[in-house]
Protein backbone atom coordinates (compact mmCIF):
# COMPACT_ATOMS: atom_id res chain seq x y z
CA UNK A 1 0.00 0.00 0.00
CA UNK A 2 1.21 3.50 -0.80
CA UNK A 3 2.21 5.83 2.01
CA UNK A 4 -0.23 8.76 2.35
CA UNK A 5 1.25 12.04 1.16
CA UNK A 6 2.06 14.39 4.00
CA UNK A 7 -0.07 17.54 3.92
CA UNK A 8 1.74 20.87 3.65
CA UNK A 9 1.50 24.39 2.21
CA UNK A 10 4.61 26.27 1.09
CA UNK A 11 4.64 29.88 -0.11
CA UNK A 12 6.94 30.33 -3.12
CA UNK A 13 6.44 34.02 -3.98
CA UNK A 14 7.14 36.47 -2.51
CA UNK A 15 9.75 34.50 -0.61
CA UNK A 16 12.16 37.27 0.35
CA UNK A 17 14.18 39.98 -1.35
CA UNK A 18 11.47 41.20 -3.74
CA UNK A 19 10.72 44.90 -4.05
CA UNK A 20 7.12 45.74 -4.93
CA UNK A 21 5.54 49.13 -5.50
CA UNK A 22 2.13 50.29 -4.32
CA UNK A 23 -0.57 50.01 -7.03
CA UNK A 24 1.41 47.25 -8.78
CA UNK A 25 -0.21 43.85 -9.27
CA UNK A 26 1.72 40.74 -8.30
CA UNK A 27 0.98 37.05 -8.04
CA UNK A 28 1.14 35.42 -4.61
CA UNK A 29 2.13 31.79 -5.25
CA UNK A 30 2.18 28.69 -3.08
CA UNK A 31 2.56 24.93 -3.44
CA UNK A 32 0.64 22.33 -1.47
CA UNK A 33 0.76 18.59 -0.91
CA UNK A 34 -1.82 16.18 0.47
CA UNK A 35 -5.21 17.56 1.54
CA UNK A 36 -4.90 20.99 3.19
CA UNK A 37 -8.58 21.78 2.45
CA UNK A 38 -10.29 23.66 -0.36
CA UNK A 39 -9.49 27.22 0.72
CA UNK A 40 -6.77 29.32 2.33
CA UNK A 41 -6.47 32.78 3.84
CA UNK A 42 -3.73 35.20 2.87
CA UNK A 43 -2.25 37.74 5.26
CA UNK A 44 0.34 40.48 4.95
CA UNK A 45 2.77 40.57 7.87
CA UNK A 46 4.94 43.56 8.78
CA UNK A 47 7.71 42.92 11.29
CA UNK A 48 6.06 39.58 12.05
CA UNK A 49 2.71 41.15 12.99
CA UNK A 50 -0.47 40.96 10.88
CA UNK A 51 -0.69 44.21 8.92
CA UNK A 52 -3.75 43.37 6.83
CA UNK A 53 -5.91 40.47 5.75
CA UNK A 54 -5.43 40.20 1.98
CA UNK A 55 -8.20 37.64 1.53
CA UNK A 56 -10.09 35.41 3.95
CA UNK A 57 -11.16 32.80 1.42
CA UNK A 58 -9.10 31.89 -1.65
CA UNK A 59 -9.15 28.58 -3.51
CA UNK A 60 -6.21 26.40 -2.46
CA UNK A 61 -5.53 25.88 -6.18
CA UNK A 62 -5.12 22.97 -8.57
CA UNK A 63 -2.56 20.20 -9.01
CA UNK A 64 -0.51 21.27 -6.03
CA UNK A 65 -0.26 24.96 -6.95
CA UNK A 66 -2.20 28.02 -5.86
CA UNK A 67 -2.10 31.64 -6.94
CA UNK A 68 -3.76 34.93 -5.96
CA UNK A 69 -3.49 38.10 -8.03
CA UNK A 70 -2.88 40.96 -5.57
CA UNK A 71 -2.79 44.69 -6.22
CA UNK A 72 -0.60 46.28 -3.56
CA UNK A 73 -2.88 48.87 -1.87
CA UNK A 74 -2.12 52.48 -2.72
CA UNK A 75 -2.05 53.37 0.99
CA UNK A 76 0.31 50.56 2.03
CA UNK A 77 3.16 52.17 3.97
CA UNK A 78 6.64 51.53 2.65
CA UNK A 79 8.84 49.10 4.53
CA UNK A 80 11.43 46.37 4.08
CA UNK A 81 10.03 43.94 6.66
CA UNK A 82 7.01 42.43 4.90
CA UNK A 83 6.07 38.76 4.52
CA UNK A 84 3.05 36.93 3.12
CA UNK A 85 1.42 34.16 5.16
CA UNK A 86 -0.86 31.50 3.68
CA UNK A 87 -2.96 29.34 6.03
CA UNK A 88 -5.46 26.54 5.44
CA UNK A 89 -9.01 27.47 6.45
CA UNK A 90 -9.66 23.80 7.30
CA UNK A 91 -6.71 23.28 9.62
CA UNK A 92 -4.59 26.24 10.71
CA UNK A 93 -1.55 24.03 11.38
CA UNK A 94 -1.06 23.95 7.60
CA UNK A 95 0.55 27.34 7.18
CA UNK A 96 3.66 28.99 5.78
CA UNK A 97 5.12 32.45 5.39
CA UNK A 98 7.78 34.02 3.17
CA UNK A 99 11.25 32.76 4.15
CA UNK A 100 12.65 36.30 4.31
CA UNK A 101 11.35 39.85 4.20
CA UNK A 102 10.35 41.60 0.99
CA UNK A 103 9.94 45.35 0.48
CA UNK A 104 6.99 47.54 -0.42
CA UNK A 105 7.82 50.98 -1.83
CA UNK A 106 5.38 53.88 -2.17
CA UNK A 107 4.86 54.64 -5.85
CA UNK A 108 5.60 58.22 -6.88
CA UNK A 109 2.51 60.37 -7.16
CA UNK A 110 1.17 60.35 -10.70
CA UNK A 111 -1.43 62.45 -12.47
CA UNK A 112 -3.48 62.44 -15.64
CA UNK A 113 -5.09 65.59 -17.06
CA UNK A 114 -7.21 66.01 -20.17
CA UNK A 115 -6.24 69.12 -22.17
CA UNK A 116 -8.68 68.95 -25.06
CA UNK A 117 -11.53 68.75 -25.73
CA UNK A 118 -12.17 70.44 -22.41
CA UNK A 119 -15.46 72.19 -23.18
CA UNK A 120 -16.83 74.68 -25.70
CA UNK A 121 -15.31 73.06 -28.81
CA UNK A 122 -17.35 72.66 -31.99
CA UNK A 123 -16.39 69.37 -33.67
CA UNK A 124 -17.66 68.32 -37.09
CA UNK A 125 -19.17 64.88 -37.71
CA UNK A 126 -16.83 62.91 -40.00
CA UNK A 127 -13.77 64.96 -39.03
CA UNK A 128 -10.66 63.84 -37.15
CA UNK A 129 -9.98 65.43 -33.78
CA UNK A 130 -6.80 65.20 -31.71
CA UNK A 131 -7.61 64.33 -28.10
CA UNK A 132 -4.74 65.65 -25.94
CA UNK A 133 -3.67 65.05 -22.34
CA UNK A 134 -0.70 65.22 -19.99
CA UNK A 135 0.47 62.20 -17.99
CA UNK A 136 2.97 62.51 -15.14
CA UNK A 137 4.51 59.61 -13.25
CA UNK A 138 3.40 56.01 -13.70
CA UNK A 139 -0.21 56.14 -14.88
CA UNK A 140 0.17 52.80 -16.68
CA UNK A 141 0.96 52.13 -20.34
CA UNK A 142 -2.48 52.59 -21.89
CA UNK A 143 -5.51 54.84 -21.48
CA UNK A 144 -9.15 54.08 -22.10
CA UNK A 145 -10.96 56.93 -23.89
CA UNK A 146 -14.73 57.24 -23.70
CA UNK A 147 -17.25 59.61 -25.25
CA UNK A 148 -19.91 60.76 -22.79
CA UNK A 149 -23.27 62.31 -23.63
CA UNK A 150 -25.09 64.03 -20.75
CA UNK A 151 -22.62 62.31 -18.42
CA UNK A 152 -23.37 58.78 -19.65
CA UNK A 153 -21.01 56.60 -21.68
CA UNK A 154 -22.09 56.84 -25.31
CA UNK A 155 -19.10 55.18 -26.97
CA UNK A 156 -15.84 53.46 -26.05
CA UNK A 157 -13.36 55.14 -28.41
CA UNK A 158 -10.31 53.03 -27.49
CA UNK A 159 -8.72 51.04 -24.68
CA UNK A 160 -5.20 51.28 -26.12
CA UNK A 161 -4.23 54.95 -26.29
CA UNK A 162 -0.53 55.15 -25.38
CA UNK A 163 -0.43 57.23 -22.19
CA UNK A 164 3.05 58.66 -22.78
CA UNK A 165 2.17 60.00 -26.26
CA UNK A 166 -0.28 62.57 -24.92
CA UNK A 167 -2.39 62.54 -28.07
CA UNK A 168 -4.93 60.29 -29.79
CA UNK A 169 -6.39 60.82 -33.26
CA UNK A 170 -10.16 60.39 -32.98
CA UNK A 171 -12.20 59.92 -36.14
CA UNK A 172 -15.77 61.05 -35.47
CA UNK A 173 -18.11 58.51 -37.03
CA UNK A 174 -20.36 59.88 -39.79
CA UNK A 175 -23.28 58.22 -38.01
CA UNK A 176 -22.52 60.08 -34.77
CA UNK A 177 -25.62 61.91 -33.57
CA UNK A 178 -25.29 65.67 -33.22
CA UNK A 179 -25.46 67.20 -29.76
CA UNK A 180 -24.12 69.94 -27.51
CA UNK A 181 -23.71 67.83 -24.35
CA UNK A 182 -20.64 65.72 -25.14
CA UNK A 183 -17.54 65.13 -23.00
CA UNK A 184 -14.42 62.99 -23.29
CA UNK A 185 -13.22 60.88 -20.36
CA UNK A 186 -9.73 59.40 -20.19
CA UNK A 187 -8.89 56.69 -17.65
CA UNK A 188 -5.74 54.68 -17.01
CA UNK A 189 -6.26 51.09 -18.18
CA UNK A 190 -4.15 49.96 -15.21
CA UNK A 191 -5.36 52.20 -12.36
CA UNK A 192 -8.98 53.40 -12.29
CA UNK A 193 -8.10 56.20 -9.89
CA UNK A 194 -6.26 58.09 -12.66
CA UNK A 195 -9.02 59.65 -14.72
CA UNK A 196 -10.09 63.02 -16.09
CA UNK A 197 -13.15 64.31 -17.93
CA UNK A 198 -13.81 67.42 -20.05
CA UNK A 199 -14.61 70.30 -17.68
CA UNK A 200 -17.62 71.35 -19.76
CA UNK A 201 -19.69 70.08 -22.67
CA UNK A 202 -18.53 70.39 -26.27
CA UNK A 203 -20.56 70.18 -29.46
CA UNK A 204 -20.59 67.58 -32.22
CA UNK A 205 -22.53 68.54 -35.36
Amino acid sequence: SSTPVETSITITSPNGGESWMTRESHDLNWNYTGTPGSSVKLELLKGGIIDRLISADVSVGNNGQGVFHWQVPVDQISGNDYKIRVTSNTNSKYTDESNSYFSIITAPVASLALISPNGGEDIAIGSTYLIRWTANGNVGKYLKIELLKSGLVKQLITTRATASKGVYSWKINRKQSAGDDYQIRITSASYDSYSDTSENYFMIR
